[in-house]
């Protein structure tokens, strides 16, 4: 117990590394514990040592063949090393144990997400959350697809939802936003994405939905420095240009527009 709660600390204070460097004063005794092999297994896949982190799920495996733990841990060290026979064979193993279980269904429908089966994805976020409620990626694509199938009415509860379990949950308020947006509710969207920006200020997609929001509120100063934000994030990205050209144009602020014009057509 001294050691977990050591590791506790480490993991709140620390880094990953510094938690990984602790399994060298593990005791002797629990140093084949499962259970502090499995989380170390789990911290060297936040580290990205990926090839150490299957080398303990394998033996784990062995010793459980029937932990699910340890079949949904390889699933995503599968999916990083990009071994997509093994990731599909660890999520079959997971769902003849359980048609209903949520890792894997919500594998399976992030990559109809890709896909754009839409319908297909939501079934299987359907059946994820079957099993688990509360599960916040589950959540969050529920709420995503019924987005994009304009389900405007589900998607907006279930991102409520998801902020009511989790109010840092930042993609929440980002998508809450863009759906008050389609209604033309900007000062709400508005709100919703600055939060969002507020839990994230590093994605580029939350200030080039910011700068739109307050751009269709008259606030065109706001509106450029929003996407001069984005721009400062991804200078090789087109799109930020884009928008913050059409707003120099409407302005007649010809050189500006131009110059992003010019990005735009480099990029």
């Amino acid at each position: 117990s001294g050691f977990v709660e050591r590791l506790s600390e480490t993991l709140k204070k620390g880094t990953v590394a510094d938690a990984l460097k602790l399994y060298d004063t593990v005791p002797a005794q629990f140093a084949d514990d499962f259970d502090l092999l499995f989380l170390k297994a789990s911290l060297l896949v936040s580290a990205g040592k990926f090839d150490d982190a299957k080398t303990i799920c394998t033996s784990l495996h062995e010793r459980d063949p029937e932990n699910t733990d340890v079949l949904e841990l390889s699933a995503v060290i599968a999916k990083a090393q990009g071994n997509t026979a093994e990731r599909n064979t660890q999520i079959s193993a997971l769902l003849a144990k359980d048609p209903n279980n949520a890792s894997a269904n919500i594998a399976l429908a992030e990559d109809a997400m890709m896909q754009r089966s839409y319908k297909k994805a939501k079934n299987l976020y359907v059946k994820a959350l079957t099993n688990d409620p509360s599960n916040e990626q589950a959540l969050l694509g529920y709420g995503q697809v019924c987005y994009f199938t304009e389900d405007d009415d589900i998607a907006e509860s279930t991102f409520n939802k998801l902020i009511a379990q989790n109010p840092e949950n930042d993609q929440a308020f980002y998508y809450l936003g863009k759906l008050q947006a389609a209604q033309n509710k900007y000062k709400v969207a508005a709100d919703n994405v600055a939060k969002a920006i507020e839990l994230d200020a590093t994605n580029y997609d939350y200030y080039l939905e910011y700068g739109m929001d307050l751009r269709y509120m008259g606030k065109f100063d706001d509106a450029a420095i929003a996407w001069t934000k984005a721009i400062a994030l991804e200078p090789d990205y087109f799109l930020g240009y884009v928008y913050r050209a059409g707003l120099y144009d409407e302005q007649n602020l010809f050189d500006k527009a131009l110059s992003d014009y010019r990005m735009v057509v480099q990029l």
